[in-house]
């Protein structure tokens, strides 16, 4: 099977806030992966609406300041846990700036990819 994906997909785990650009709505998050190009989260009970703009917020393991971004949620898949619905959501960088793009490849030094 062909492999399509851009860039190498890492693990990662820690909480993120996610909310609407337009709205101060937070949405219950964790990071699952992370690339250059974007980043995979889990929401519980609602995804994240495909083509909508958020604003995201979250720490690296290991480092002290937290980072803050926009993505482009592009896709969302549900599956379920004991108690509740999940949804994996895929999320693109939008204009990633070099000091964030910096940062993810200092952490994936470190990293274990999927």
């Amino acid at each position: 099977m062909e492999n399509r994906r851009k860039f190498t997909r890492y693990l990662i785990a820690t909480d993120i806030e996610p909310y609407k650009k337009d709205k101060n709505e937070k949405i219950l998050a964790k990071t699952k992966n992370i690339a250059e190009g974007g980043i995979c989260i889990t929401t519980v009970d609602n995804p994240l609406k495909k083509g909508e703009i958020y604003i995201l917020r979250f720490t690296l393991p290991g480092q002290t300041d937290s980072i803050t971004f926009e993505g482009k949620a592009l896709w969302s898949r549900q599956y379920k846990s004991e108690t509740t619905d999940m949804f994996d959501n895929g999320i693109e960088f939008i204009n990633a700036d070099k000091d964030l793009l910096k940062k993810i490849e200092d952490f994936q030094l470190g990293s274990v990819f999927e």
